[in-house]
């Protein structure tokens, strides 16, 4: 069956295994040996080494990682210039480089010309390197004459030195095979600008020649450590952005990208130097390690070498401007998409900056069999995998992603049906409570036989169950966050073959309990009186007066309201409780102090109370912030103990009715200081005295008027 691919890009591939051909790290073999360097590289994937041209005693060290399977570019020593002024000995590096040629034959992929020589300070026929840019094109000249001289370096590429100018690459004219750039970034910032510009840089001053990035990387020293204006980030960051740059410098058309470096130099000469490594100096790797293992395992292709990769027809929507994609092949016909963030900032000089998520679409005409997304950053497993769908979105954010797509031949069998009868007994009116919210709570539901069944929150897969021989399946949801949720199950058959999404079951989660309070009592008759309170709108409020039900009233809009009688004592203690619609079930903060008969004291207690007094009275609101309520004709009462609020505490607080006292303003031109007590005289029959309290330290806030 063949199907259209109109209106879709045909993309180009290369191979997964000529992207890993493409990377490549620093190394100091003769500082470590060749057990610690081949264990860590192993642990890479990498097998291109760049590293100094080996002295005697250090050869064995080389010819040891050479027949493991290290391919070498290997950097000119500088080691034979004198203290004054003399020659660089390009003809005695060339001889060291034989020694490892005639070892291990085809080791060496090319030899490098002086390291950053316009900051370093080299001599050649007198003539210094410092800051000196036609100087490279010499000292290649001199070292392509020794190699052109030796015919063990027949097949050796001769890559030019390396400058730190920042204007412009010189042009090497015929004396080297290959350019040279190194890639750091300023602070804030990732490496792709710099890659794309020195690659375009180096291929415009010398056009036809490959390009190699002798270094590039980020230093791990952490922010507001950089000693000389680069880039400096934390391990994490580092991680990201070495990844992000390899894959940079091969779409940029690097012929190889090393990292600088493999392992952090304690005895750097500053801290920014001393942690460029992948791995720490004990060996153990640093988050840059474990990502790019990462990188390279999913990558690496185990099949024949793939001569011919192939097309593929895909566009790709979403892509934000900040971030590339690319197109690579295995031999079993799977290509890779690759997507990575290259220009997003990741970190701003002090702290890391997380980018926002980009949903991002590939859309393919027609159905695959398979497709499988990783994040390199978070490990080797695939992260999801579809099958028989012609499109995926994933979000892109700060990790690279590879989506892996498996075309096949054959029609894949049909996808088993939706999952159905969703259900969870914890679900009461719609509503999971505290009670109910616990960490055994499951879903239950229907599929097929010895489907795999995934369990979706709000789009977010929680995880997987098998259906049993009768389609019966549970899943244990675990305690859940409050808020509204909405779960859903896919049904996946040996085939991967996965069914449409289940109904969705729809509940809210509210472990929270309501917590009720009585804002006033007014007597409305005999022994009648109608009492007024707060709660979670829809709960069900219970009112007690010392322990015994006298009414229960609805929460509508928070507000609730009842009329009940109040007899016997002349003091009564109210309390309540309040269910909300979720079957939580709370109480008031304090209780509420109601006198309904002169001359009485109501005493509170350690909670939040509020007292309503009679002419008369003497109140005491006890520990907690108080509430005191004086309805109109409240008589003349004394609170013994009223505290103020202050800048750093919450203190107690007073209630009159509007009828009474209009606003604040009024109730300071009714106030007056009388030793050592504030006496509020409404009129000639309404006062209160507040005991041991300074007219200075009242505050509106310590007032309200209803």
């Amino acid at each position: 069956m063949s199907t259209s691919t109109a209106g879709y890009t045909i993309n180009t591939a290369t191979s997964t295994t000529s992207f890993i051909d493409s990377i490549g790290v620093a190394t100091h073999l003769a500082s470590y040996g060749p057990t610690y360097i081949l264990s860590e590289l192993s642990y890479l994937g990498i097998w291109n080494v760049r590293d100094g041209i080996p002295s005697a005693d250090a050869l064995s060290t080389y010819v040891a990682a050479a027949e493991a399977g290290v391919h070498f570019v290997l950097l000119e020593s500088n080691a034979f210039y004198p203290s004054t002024a003399g020659q660089v000995n390009a003809t005695a590096d060339v001889l060291r480089a034989d020694a490892l040629e005639i070892a291990v034959p085809g080791s060496i992929i090319a030899l490098e010309g002086s390291n950053e020589y316009t900051t370093n300070t080299y001599y050649l026929n007198g003539i210094s390197s410092h800051g000196n840019l036609s100087w490279g094109a010499a000292d290649d000249a001199a070292l392509q004459a020794a190699m052109r001289a030796d015919p063990l370096m027949a097949g050796v590429s001769l890559i030019a030195a390396s400058e730190c100018s920042t204007t412009a690459i010189p042009s090497f004219g015929t004396f080297a095979d290959a350019s040279n750039v190194h890639v750091y970034g300023g602070i804030g910032q990732q490496l792709q600008d710099g890659i794309n510009a020195w690659v375009a840089a180096a291929q415009a001053s010398n056009p036809g020649k490959p390009v190699y990035i002798t270094e590039t990387g980020i230093s791990s020293s952490g922010f507001n450590t950089s000693t000389w204006g680069g880039g400096v980030a934390d391990a994490y960051t580092q991680g990201i952005i070495d990844t992000n740059a390899l894959l940079d410098g091969y779409k940029a058309g690097a012929a190889i990208t090393f990292l600088y470096e493999l392992m952090d130099e304690p005895g750097a000469s500053n801290v920014q130097e001393q942690h460029f490594g992948l791995f720490n100096a004990d060996g153990t790797p640093k988050p840059a390690a474990v990502d790019i293992s990462n990188l390279t395992h999913i990558l690496q292709d185990n099949g024949p070498a793939l001569t011919s990769p192939g097309t593929l027809a895909y566009n790709i929507t979403g892509l934000p401007s900040t971030a590339s994609s690319m197109l690579l092949e295995k031999s079993s016909g799977a290509f890779d998409i690759v997507l990575w963030n290259g220009n997003a900032t990741l970190y701003n000089g002090t702290s890391v900056v997380t980018p926002p998520t980009s949903e991002v679409t590939i859309s393919l005409p027609s159905a695959v069999s398979s497709i499988k997304i990783f994040d390199p950053i978070k490990g080797t497993t695939a992260i999801q995998t579809v099958s028989n769908v012609s499109s995926i979105t994933v979000g892109l954010s700060a990790d690279p992603i590879i989506i892996e797509i498996e075309q096949s031949s054959t029609t894949p069998p049909a996808p088993p049906a939706a999952p159905q009868a969703l259900s969870d007994p914890n679900i009461v009116n719609g509503y999971v409570n505290a009670v109910h919210n616990t960490a055994q709570q499951a879903i239950t539901g229907i599929a097929q036989a010895g489907a795999i069944v995934t369990v979706y929150d709000n789009s977010f897969a929680l995880g997987s169950t098998a259906a049993d021989a009768n389609g019966a399946w549970s899943f244990v949801l675990g305690a859940l966050s409050d808020g509204s949720h909405q779960m859903t199950a896919v049904a996946s058959n040996a085939s991967g073959q996965m069914s449409a999404a289940s109904a969705a079951l729809n509940f809210i989660v509210d472990t929270i309990a309501p917590v009720p309070g009585i804002v006033n009592v007014v007597p409305t008759g005999s022994n009648s009186v109608t009492i007024s309170g707060i709660s979670t709108t829809d709960s069900s409020v219970s009112v007690y007066d010392n322990g015994k039900l006298i009414g229960t009233a609805s929460s509508t809009n928070g507000s609730w309201s009842l009329t009940t009688k109040l007899s016997g004592s002349a003091t009564h203690t109210l309390t309540e409780t309040a269910t909300d619609a979720a079957g939580n079930t709370g109480s008031a903060l304090g209780v509420t102090l109601y006198s309904n008969q002169s001359k009485q004291t109501l005493t509170g207690g350690a909670g939040s109370d509020v007292l309503i007094g009679g002419s008369g009275d003497k109140l005491t609101g006890g520990a907690g912030s108080d509430v005191f309520v004086f309805n109109k004709g409240f008589g003349t009462e004394v609170i013994t103990d009223f505290a103020p609020s202050t800048a750093t505490t919450q203190g107690d607080h007073i209630v009159f009715s509007r009828a009474m006292v209009a606003d604040f303003a009024q109730l300071l031109a009714d106030a007056r200081q009388v030793g050592s007590d504030v006496i509020i005289t409404v009129d000639k029959a309404d006062s209160v005295t507040l005991s041991h309290v300074a007219l200075s330290n009242l505050h509106a806030s310590d007032f309200s008027f209803i």
